[in-house]
């Protein structure tokens, strides 16, 4: 029995320590600051589990054919490089400034399944600067959207500017298709 009391004295003393650290405005939200490490650990842990739990009821259609790849690439350059940056091109100023930074997609992509990928680039991360493109654009674009990131991993700087000239960049590429 004393355990218990102990565990819960301790559990309530953890649960006050941290309402004091919030509610004093000890914990700085400015985004030139990086997070503690224990601050880091505890959102990283977060992110991974819940991504993993809401992922697992979602089956992956077929791997797209290859002549979407124009339109998966121009996804790709339109949601993706302001933050991320591409194949040999760094974030723009927008993703330079933002606290976490965001994770190079190349290995992103080799951290999480389809299905995890997916659900990250429908619903967003909260509090890191990743959007929610679910609201606007339809569950066939994001699925070529990932396609694309699972390839990404292996496309040389010379091949993204090649794509480049191909398929058009940002301003030149046709519209998403918009959820109804």
């Amino acid at each position: 029995m004393k355990i218990l009391t102990g565990f819960l004295l301790g559990l309530v003393a953890t649960i006050g320590a941290a309402g004091v650290y919030v509610y004093s405005g000890t914990f700085n939200v400015a985004a030139v600051e990086p997070h503690s490490a224990l601050e880091a650990w505890v959102l990283n842990i977060a992110l991974e589990r819940s991504v993993r739990a809401r992922a697992q009821a979602i089956t992956p259609p077929p791997m797209p054919r290859g002549q979407q790849i124009g339109q998966a690439f121009r996804l790709f350059d339109e949601m993706c490089t302001q933050c991320h940056g591409a194949p040999g091109k760094a974030p723009t100023m927008v993703g330079k400034g933002l606290n976490p930074p965001p994770p190079s997609l190349s290995k992103a992509a080799e951290r999480w399944r389809r299905a995890e990928l997916f659900w990250i680039v429908k619903n967003g991360i909260k509090m890191t600067g990743m959007p929610a493109f679910g609201p606007t654009h339809s569950d066939e674009d994001l699925w070529l959207l990932v396609a694309f990131l699972q390839r990404l991993p292996n496309i040389a700087p010379e091949e993204y500017n090649e794509m480049a000239e191909k398929f058009g960049q940002s301003g030149q590429s046709r519209q998403p298709q918009h959820k109804h």
